[in-house]
């Protein structure tokens, strides 16, 4: 019995690593969009987080882009008030299914910048946005939760000009339970935080002497309650920070970049390193040295201890930095020869963030150059042994945005779920009336009837799914409208 129960949790292990998807894909509109941080949902797919000023916004909104199991996508969203920056750097996802959004941007209320927490519902749908800092600047990088649903941010906060690590604690609705300030000689930023499951909370970044030019790490913990236990700077070796994460045996362990001289001149190499959960002392320090400019940002830890980083690296295979990840084993070793798994193109591609996903592989975000227009966000999907996808899919996003100005509202799109006819009625003169998929091919074209207000395009032969009305103003601008056919 026991043989036959081994052979088949060996086919059912085989068949999982054949259905493993893999893929390389860029999304982004007309402007420029990035990617910062993504995980793998509940109810399966990915939702990728960064900043874009291709929808309505030209000074940057927070972006939130949803794709299914094949990178596909699903839904997109910008959020963020009108005029004011806003920038989504971590994302994680509740018991409920709702999202919450760590970032920063301007605050319009003091003209400074202020930490951001953001609450949508499964949608993407915002059902609330605050604001935390003083009369300075202040950033959150990095997010974590507790085992009650604590939640805490990391980042920096600024105060007559002295630069602070910063740690605040909230509960689930945004409500501060207290700051914890991370003070050291030089300025202190914070750019990882995570989880023990011993109910510690480990966090890490660098601190940065602007006399000597010098940034060393730091890293400390929270106790199960949240009160700080210990910090430590990293003197041995110069080193700017990435994320961190927890290992089973409740130790912090970061990458980031180490400047070193080699033989072609002053470089960056890519570093991991891994203090004592308890006390925090060094127990490693591994860097790699690769004659290039090479960097580590995403960092996670699997259930085995294996650690996997996101970056870039100069001159991978092409003139200008590419995304690349990478394997280590639990002690910081490579696991291949070859060190790295490269993409992107010709142009400027970087790798942010990096998650261990629920089939044994792994995925990242950041922003690449290489394909459409401007940056646009990178999302890249391995599975278990590092197969990647050595082309890239581009998706040119015109659906995102619902921003309805005053033109757009004498403008009627009905009905919406339609199942045969989608009627449009505008009382102003429009050029082509286009429909498009989520993958931005045009479906349907058509011109409004000479004297005439009122055009139906026909839906029925289309398959179900979400389409776009887009159509062209006579005063230059574009009007877009979301439809559902059933």
């Amino acid at each position: 019995m026991r043989k036959i129960v081994f052979c088949f949790l060996l086919f059912f292990s085989l068949f999982t690593c054949r259905a493993q998807e893999i893929f390389q894909r860029s999304y982004g509109g007309s402007g420029s969009d990035h990617g910062r941080a993504v995980i793998e949902c509940s109810t399966g797919g990915y939702l990728v987080v960064g900043s874009t000023n291709s929808f309505y916004d030209p000074s940057a909104d927070m972006y939130l882009l949803r794709v299914d199991e094949a990178g596909d996508y699903l839904w997109g969203r910008n959020i963020g008030e009108s005029g004011t920056p806003e920038w989504a750097v971590d994302v994680m996802e509740d018991d409920d299914g709702n999202f919450l959004i760590a970032g920063y941007g301007i605050n319009s209320e003091n003209s400074s910048y202020d930490g951001i927490l953001l609450k949508t519902d499964s949608e993407g749908n915002e059902l609330w946005m605050k604001y935390y800092g003083g009369s300075d600047w202040d950033f959150f990088e990095a997010m974590t939760t507790d085992a009650d649903g604590i939640i805490y941010l990391a980042g920096q906060t600024s105060e007559s000009g002295v630069q602070k690590g910063w740690i605040v604690k909230v509960n689930e609705i945004g409500v501060v339970f207290n700051e914890i300030p991370i003070e050291e000689t030089g300025d202190a930023r914070l750019t990882g935080i995570a989880s023990c499951g011993n109910g510690t909370i480990v966090f890490g970044g660098d601190v940065y002497n602007p006399q000597t030019e010098e940034r060393y790490f730091i890293g400390g913990r929270l106790t199960d309650t949240g009160a700080l236990d210990w910090t430590t700077v990293i003197t041995e070796q110069y080193f700017s920070a990435g994320k961190c994460d927890c290992n089973s045996e409740n130790n912090l362990l970061s990458t980031g970049r180490e400047p070193a001289l080699s033989e072609s001149g002053e470089s960056t190499n890519m570093g991991v390193l891994k203090l004592n959960g308890t006390d925090g002392q060094l127990q490693w320090f591994q860097v790699f040295n690769t004659e290039l400019n090479y960097e580590g940002r995403g960092f996670a830890i699997s259930n085995d201890d294996f650690l996997y980083v996101g970056g870039a690296g100069e001159n991978i295979c092409c003139d200008d930095y590419d995304s690349y990840t990478a394997v280590l084993t639990p002690n910081g070793e490579a696991v291949s020869a070859e060190f790295t798994d490269a993409f992107g193109g010709a142009d400027l591609d970087k790798l942010y963030d990096i998650a261990v996903t629920s089939d044994g592989g792994y995925i990242a975000t950041g922003e690449t150059r290489s394909f459409g227009n401007n940056f646009q966000v990178h999302l890249v999907k391995l599975d278990q042994d590092g197969t990647r996808d050595e082309t890239n899919e581009d998706f040119l996003d015109i659906t995102t945005t619902d921003h309805i100005t005053e033109a757009d509202q004498s403008i009627r799109v009905y009905p919406n779920p339609a199942s045969e006819t989608v009627t449009i009625e505008t009382p102003s003169d429009i050029d082509p009336i286009s429909l498009i998929s989520t993958r931005g091919v045009m479906l349907l074209e058509r011109k409004l009837p000479r004297g005439n207000s009122t055009i139906a395009l026909d839906v029925s032969l289309l398959s179900s799914g979400i389409y776009t009305v887009q159509i062209e103003l006579s005063n230059g601008s574009i009007f877009h409208r979301k439809i559902s056919r059933r």
